[in-house]
């Protein structure tokens, strides 16, 4: 039995030595380094594994991560046709330090999820722009100006920060946010599952509202406005819109800011 019980311990010391927690969980060891890849050619990015990621707008393309010296062999990094993919190898980690530094032309689309975080800045563009969030992520947004924008934010997801837009699309749901300030062109905004948004300084003409199970928010809005509440949701809106449709059931409410 005492043979046993020293093996495993040697055992255990030996993986703790080669930076692994036993039960094959990987921590991160060694002094934190910061290493750049020879990835380009890419209008999307897919962030992921708890990494926090700068995304901003240059003439050439560059990607830098920063993190401990013995993370860098699990890093899985590629692009894939138009999209570059930031994540580790599948596998259990513990990391302080997980950093992606991300410069670019053009964005096109950003999904972010794993407990990832990602900021945006800088862009000017009149294509659409998809932002995506979910897994108990989130994504800021500054100094962007978009054609059409499509937003998802989902599983304790948030989104939040400034844009200029066209025609805006929010669908939030699963306990989550979105924060934004700035200017739109029509909206229509969808929540659901105890979600909350706040649009009371981003300024939309035509707002469609549609808030279900428990959700909350605000809207401001210059043209019309049309909602449908239930649920015991609740919304408030700024502005001075023409009301247009309303539908409110289920103990939710209604009201003017």
């Amino acid at each position: 039995m005492k043979k046993i019980l020293t093996l495993l311990v040697t055992a255990s010391l030996a993986v703790t030595a080669a930076g692994c927690f036993p039960f094959g969980s990987i921590i991160g060891r060694g002094p934190v380094e910061t290493r750049t890849f020879d990835l380009s050619g890419f209008s999307r990015v897919e962030v992921s594994s708890t990494f926090d990621a700068e995304i901003s707008r240059g003439s050439a393309f560059s990607v830098t991560v920063t993190t401990n010296e013995n993370i860098f062999d699990y890093l899985d990094l590629e692009v894939n046709g138009d999209t570059l993919l930031v994540r580790l190898k599948s596998g259990s980690y513990t990391v302080a330090n997980l950093d992606a530094g991300i410069t670019m032309p053009d964005l096109k689309a950003l999904e972010v999820s794993g407990a990832s975080e990602a900021s945006v800045s800088g862009f000017n563009f009149n294509h659409d722009l998809d932002l995506k969030v979910s897994g108990a992520s989130s994504i800021t947004v500054e100094n962007v100006k978009s054609g059409n924008v499509n937003i998802e934010a989902s599983g304790a997801s948030r989104v939040k920060g400034s844009l200029e837009c066209g025609d805006a699309r929010l669908n939030v749901s699963g306990a989550s946010n979105a924060d934004l300030s700035g200017l739109g062109r029509n909206l229509d905004v969808t929540a659901s599952g105890a979600s909350h948004i706040t649009l009371r300084d981003f300024s939309g003409a035509e707002v469609k509202v549609n808030f279900s199970g428990a959700s909350s928010g605000t809207v401001n809005a210059s043209g019309r406005l049309d909602v449908q509440l239930s649920g015991a949701s609740s919304l408030r809106y700024f502005g001075n819109p023409a009301i247009g449709d309303v539908n409110v059931t289920g103990g939710s409410s209604f009201s003017k800011g």
